[in-house]
């Protein structure tokens, strides 16, 4: 069985992306931040990792593209995940008693329009969207409640309160795979990668020249550093 690290806890949208590329016989392995991600990579602790770099509503994820540039990784695929966001509290809550709502900053920035209708309502920063519901659950606080997907409450006892309070519902966010520089890109995959009776994901065009120019920027490495780690896909 495939090891694949995510950032965050089981019932993120990252174990979502794995799920989504690797398939259901897939181990997702919760990792607490991109670094580590990558170094688990990097290490031989899982086979592949699952970064998120770009999202529709908020752009780059600069975190995890810096992680990227600092690994010893290489990128071997992509896939695209849609994204909704549900609010989550203790079974038995209503909406009118919730005071502050915890979730990744990222969710947080994706529900602006959400907090401007409810102004009794904080946002609070958590390091993962299912790490928050988690927090919820075991809090048992009725007036807090966590900005995560539906898997999430499933997985944690907690009731949906809303769905879909994305300031858009087109809300996706892009996933790069990564393996170990050992292991070969799309179109001379080893054995060990994914094989084509896989569910079939969002095919990870070459990188603009602007997206590489932001890149660089954020890792501030050679040009010829982040080139090595893409793969020659075609578009």
């Amino acid at each position: 069985m495939l090891r694949v690290a995510f950032q965050g806890e089981l019932g993120a949208y990252g174990e979502a992306a794995v799920r989504s590329y690797f398939g259901e016989s897939a181990d997702p392995i919760p990792s607490v931040d991109f670094p580590s991600v990558t170094s688990s990579v990097e290490f031989g602790a899982v086979d592949y990792g699952v970064l998120p770099v770009e999202n529709s509503i908020v752009g780059r994820v600069e975190a995890a593209i810096l992680a990227l540039g600092r690994g010893r990784v290489r990128i071997v695929g992509g896939v695209e995940v849609a994204i909704e966001h549900c609010l989550l509290a203790m079974p038995g809550t209503d909406l009118e008693g919730i005071r502050r709502a915890e979730s990744h900053p990222i969710a947080l920035a994706q529900c602006s329009a959400f907090f401007s209708d409810h102004a009794q309502i904080t946002a609070v920063s958590s390091y993962d969207t299912a790490g928050a519901a988690a927090e919820v659950a075991r809090a048992g606080d009725p007036a807090r409640a966590a900005i995560a997907g539906a898997a999430a409450a499933g997985r944690y006892g907690l009731q949906i309160l809303a769905t879909g309070i994305a300031d858009r519902s087109d809300n996706r966010t892009r996933f790069l795979i990564i393996a170990p520089r050992s292991i070969a890109a799309k179109g001379g995959r080893t054995s060990a990668a994914p094989s084509a009776a896989m569910p079939v994901s969002t095919p990870l065009p070459k990188c603009s020249e602007e997206w590489l120019t932001a890149v660089l920027r954020v890792v501030r490495k050679p040009a010829r550093r982040i080139i090595a780690l893409l793969p020659e896909i075609s578009v």
